[in-house]
């Protein structure tokens, strides 16, 4: 062969090779989230979580046992260099005596020299739970009643609130409704009044709408996966009833082709040049499974017919022909080696 016909058959080859990489990248685009549309969707989450103040944060877990009169009678001492911001721990049960529990992310990174055990002030942290326990054992007085609403979709996680009995600037007795650390050291707390039932039923009200509320998505979250499963199942058989009648219509009008390769290049462009298109002749059992599972195309099914000429927007146009071009590369052979019907027999 000449050198020169060598060298046109290069050329022709490397051609369509980059033409069915560029198309393979663009159905691969297809089925992808934009950047810009992940970055926007997260920077909302951040917004809104950024929103919902915790009821315990670090700074209020360090104020309160930094300033415990219970704990130092204990034997434990705030070290006194404040900006590690550590207390060691002695004559905790379950604790060493001698470890430090800090609440300062810098120092628990770099370490305290000569410290014989470390523990971070967070929950889940043995030494933080084992004060805890400890706390948490003698039983709350009569002012101060905790209450709790279960968060649905979890394992035993609640919202928690507490009623206490304070007194107010004119000196009356009154319940206090509290959600969070910070709140309780602006109180004047009288321990010993009893809280009212009334103030027990309000907060627990406020604490089970605020767990509806912030929580309704998690509570549905099984309900979801559940739709959104059956949906994706549901459009995958219809994306496959649709690729399956696009080939054979296309057979029909006489632009088919017994090689797959040469029939996918006849149907992108056919979708590139329609808004929609008419497929005859399509069975209304097998539309009528994908319709009633929440698929984003809805079509008018007819109670009596057996089939029917649909027309088919151009998104579900270019997900079948994706599908179809899936199907063929599963086949794991040359793309001059797949015939249409190999496809369709996959569809």
């Amino acid at each position: 062969m000449p050198i020169t016909a060598i060298w046109c058959l290069a050329v022709i080859v490397t051609q369509r090779a980059e033409e069915r990489a560029l198309a393979a990248a663009g159905r691969q685009r297809r089925m992808e989230m934009p950047a810009r549309d992940l970055f926007e969707i997260y920077e909302r989450l951040d917004a809104k979580a950024a929103a919902i103040r915790a009821p315990v944060t670090l700074d209020g877990i360090w104020a309160t046992i930094s300033s415990s009169d219970y704990l130092r009678s204990l034997g434990c001492r705030v070290l006194p260099d404040t900006t590690w911001r550590a207390i060691e721990l002695n004559h905790i049960p379950g604790v060493p005596d001698g470890t430090i529990l800090m609440a300062s992310r810098y120092a628990y990174e770099h370490r305290l020299p000569k410290a014989s055990g470390l523990g971070f002030a967070t929950y889940g942290d043995p030494a933080f739970d084992a004060i805890l326990r400890l706390t948490a054992a003698p039983p709350l007085p009569p002012g101060i009643r905790r209450v709790s609403a279960p968060i649905p979709g979890t394992d035993r996680a609640e919202r928690v609130g507490y009623a206490i009995m304070r007194r107010d600037e004119n000196g009356q007795i009154v319940p206090a409704l509290v959600f969070d650390m910070s709140a309780v050291a602006d109180l004047v707390i009288d321990a010993d009044a009893p809280v009212p039932a009334e103030a027990i039923e309000i907060l627990r009200h406020i604490l089970s709408t605020g767990v509806r509320e912030e929580f309704r998505l998690l509570a549905a979250a099984s309900r979801i996966k559940e739709m959104n499963e059956k949906a994706a199942r549901a459009q995958t058989r219809l994306a496959h009833v649709v690729a399956k009648h696009f080939i054979l219509s296309v057979q029909r009008a006489h632009r088919g082709d017994a090689n797959f390769a040469r029939q996918l290049a006849v149907l992108d462009n056919i979708v590139e040049g329609c808004n929609e298109q008419r497929l005859p002749r399509m069975l209304v059992n097998e539309l009528r499974t994908t319709s009633e599972a929440g698929v984003p195309f809805v079509f008018r099914l007819p109670a009596g017919a057996s089939e029917l000429p649909l027309n088919v927007p151009r998104p579900l146009l270019k997900a079948a022909v994706d599908l179809a071009a899936r199907q063929a590369d599963a086949l794991h052979q040359g793309r001059a080696a797949v015939t249409t019907e190999q496809v369709l027999a996959q569809l």
